[in-house]
């Protein structure tokens, strides 16, 4: 393959925020640096006590939400399961009366073949129907608006919250979700309850329509469990017949998905 030909069709791209999903598949596929994430040279003498990958990576995804810029990813043909680069800049800067210099310096070049979502994919058959059902995972990151509804007077008595759900999602999965939460606090500080329906409506790997969302999540005095699972046959268009389970970690203040999903062939 002509190398210079390869370097033409890499897009390069700031590792913002919106594009943490992709600094998280490079650096958690296999091969990848999950051990450091790029932080023992940016390590303050207190994040340098935490010398593993968890840690590391919490430190990393606060200064890229904080708007640190902490190098450039890029993609070649923005294929998924694409070439991903990782190039790490530091610089020096000098200013005087006289002069004004900028000296970058690549530090490190690193390429890794990522099993992002078109090699995360499987293919097996309905154990019923013997339909032949695409497996995959979509990972991305969502945006969540929150607002006090109007509640019946049953419901205030019971003392239960009403809120909206206003999503925008990115990474994987490009779009919004629509929804209502119920929530109840507990007697104990810490303890609580809700049960939520979104819609969500979006793309996926060239696939557009809409799925509902069904979450189930407590509080026991501070320790979560949440499950959100997609609700049976509420697939429309190109989600039509999906099934699975989404994942929700919330690192530095930012919401991180994760979509396990079935879909027939």
């Amino acid at each position: 393959m002509n190398e210079a030909a390869v370097i033409d069709r890499v897009v390069f791209r700031e590792g913002t925020a919106d594009r943490w999903p992709d600094f998280e598949r490079l650096f958690e596929c296999r091969g990848g640096p999950k051990a450091c994430w790029c932080m023992v040279w940016r390590a303050t003498p207190e994040e340098a006590k935490h010398t593993d990958g968890a840690s590391r990576k919490v430190a990393m995804a606060k200064r890229i939400a904080a708007g640190t810029t902490v190098g450039l990813l890029g993609h070649l043909d923005e294929e998924p399961g694409s070439l991903d680069v990782s190039i790490r800049i530091s610089y020096d800067q000098r200013n005087s009366m006289k002069d004004s210099i900028v000296r970058f310096h690549l530090l490190l070049v690193v390429f890794f073949c990522l099993p992002v979502f078109a090699t995360a994919q499987t293919v097996q058959s309905h154990p019923a129907t013997g339909t032949a059902r695409m497996n995959a995972i979509a990972k991305g990151t969502f945006n969540v608006s929150l607002k006090p509804q109007p509640i019946s007077d049953v419901a205030s008595r019971a003392e239960i919250g009403r809120m909206s759900i206003d999503k925008q999602f990115f990474g994987d999965l490009v779009g919004t979700s629509k929804g209502e939460m119920f929530s109840a606090m507990g007697t104990v500080k810490g303890s609580a309850g809700y049960v939520a329906i979104e819609r969500v409506s979006g793309t996926i790997g060239g696939r557009t329509g809409t799925f509902v969302l069904q979450h189930s999540g407590t509080m026991n005095r501070g320790a979560p469990t949440l499950t959100v699972a997609v609700v049976p046959d509420s697939g429309t268009e190109g989600f039509s017949g999906m099934s699975g389970n989404l994942t929700i970690d919330i690192v530095g203040g930012n919401h991180f998905y994760t979509l396990n999903y079935s879909l027939p062939e």
